[in-house]
């Protein structure tokens, strides 16, 4: 910003005067003479230095400030010397350096002087800015829309129809004693048409990466609710209890740092509480529940299992590959930062910082088959017929969807190869 470098030039300016630099020079050289000038002296030695430069200065100065190094030139009025300053480099350079380092320092009040001037200057106009930039972003998306239009609209439906399905199921199935399996499940249900939700408004605003990202989290729950419907009560217990261990883990994370956020720490009260919850549960299921999927341990058979564990046990590990590339998206390693869906792999190295109509086609194609696979894995819970001809109605949907988006990416991946 412009605003930064007036302000750095106008102290720069104002210290460099010839008044200042000048009259420095004067008094260091008169020092090294021996000479000290007394603060009147050093006032009426500035004046002089401003009114009329260097080449006529005249300074008054005690018979017992002057020396007999500074009478270079004797003249009739022996009260009037000549001082030599001829070799004033190292001096000034001197100078400088004293400058440069007191100006180093007074960085920080300097960057905190320009940074108030700066939000003072954007909070005026804030509001000009944003409504300059808006109808771009809004174009900007209709632009998006008129490529990916077909694809997302049948997203959009499947998203509509999963939605609905769950209301149903959860007016239908769940009541208050329905048990565990339809409370983890309904709940992990409704998460899943929220997540895809959130897919679907990033792909209409560009945000393939961002989406991918999103997708990663849906196929979780789908392979979460997979696991559940097939282990059954039991696990869905341990499941919606594992909730106790890690609130235990989260509010020692909390009290480790809440200080240093300015947050007041749980009462010795609370902290007792959570870990009372925690060693019931692990005294209850054993120590491998106090891992992070140790609500599956039992189910599985290993004592330790990961999320990879689970997906081999409900056979979705073929998914892994494309799991492992959104999370690409949420982690901030090498492959997340030069790998980027939103642009060509084979075209110049853009950083991309902003939205992109280009690469939809993968977080929009996953979204729909792992929003399908959620519905199979709760309606599998308690079929009926109405409820297996939705999940046939959602499957032809995410096939359509799939061609979608394939289509509109073959589309634009053509066009890009004929311009070329």
């Amino acid at each position: 910003m412009r605003i930064i470098q007036d302000l750095l030039e106008k102290t720069l300016k104002n210290q460099f005067t010839l008044e200042k630099m000048g009259a420095k020079v004067i008094e260091r050289r008169l020092e090294q003479l021996g000479v000290n000038l007394t603060e009147d002296q050093k006032t009426k030695l500035r004046a002089e230095l401003s009114k009329g430069g260097i080449d006529n200065l005249s300074l008054s100065l005690n018979d017992s400030q002057i020396t007999p190094e500074m009478l270079v030139k004797q003249t009739k009025d022996s009260s009037r010397v000549v001082l030599d300053i001829g070799d004033a480099e190292p001096v000034v350079n001197e100078i400088a350096e004293q400058f440069l380092a007191q100006f180093t320092k007074a960085i920080p009040d300097m960057a905190s002087e320009i940074g108030g001037v700066i939000t003072c200057d954007l909070n005026n106009k804030v509001k000009a800015m944003l409504r300059r930039r808006r109808p771009y972003t809004r174009k900007y998306e209709s632009f998006i829309t008129s490529r990916w239009g077909s694809a997302f609209d049948l997203l959009e439906t499947m998203i509509v129809i999963a939605t609905e399905a769950g209301e149903d199921f959860n007016e239908e199935v769940r009541r208050e004693d329905s048990g565990n399996l339809i409370e983890a499940t309904i709940r992990l249900y409704a998460r899943a048409c929220q997540v895809a939700n959130e897919v679907l408004t990033l792909l209409k605003s560009g945000y393939a990466d961002g989406a991918h990202a999103r997708w990663r989290c849906l196929h979780e729950i789908a392979v979460v609710l997979f696991f559940l419907a097939s282990s059954g009560e039991e696990t869905a217990k341990r499941y919606l209890l594992h909730d106790r261990i890690e609130s235990y883990k989260a509010a020692r994370l909390y009290q480790e740092h809440c200080e240093r956020l300015g947050y007041e720490p749980f009462t010795e009260k609370e902290m007792n509480q959570f870990k009372m919850d925690r060693d019931r549960l692990v005294a209850q299921f054993g120590k491998c529940f106090a891992e992070e999927y140790g609500w599956a341990a039992t189910s599985i058979g290993i004592k330790r299992p990961c999320f990879r564990d689970i997906e081999n046990q409900v056979e979705l590990a073929h998914l892994r590959p494309f799991y492992k590339m959104a999370s690409h998206n949420v982690h901030a390693n090498p492959k997340g930062v030069i790998f980027k869906l939103g642009v060509f792999s084979d075209g110049p190295d853009v950083l991309l910082a902003g939205p992109s109509p280009l690469g939809l086609a993968d977080p929009g194609q996953w979204t729909a088959i792992s929003l399908l696979q959620a519905t199979i894995a709760l309606i599998s819970i308690e079929p009926n017929m109405d409820r297996l001809v939705i999940c046939d109605v959602m499957r032809r949907f995410s096939t359509e969807t799939e061609n979608a988006f394939m289509a509109v990416h073959q589309s634009i991946e053509n066009e890009a190869a004929t311009n070329k």
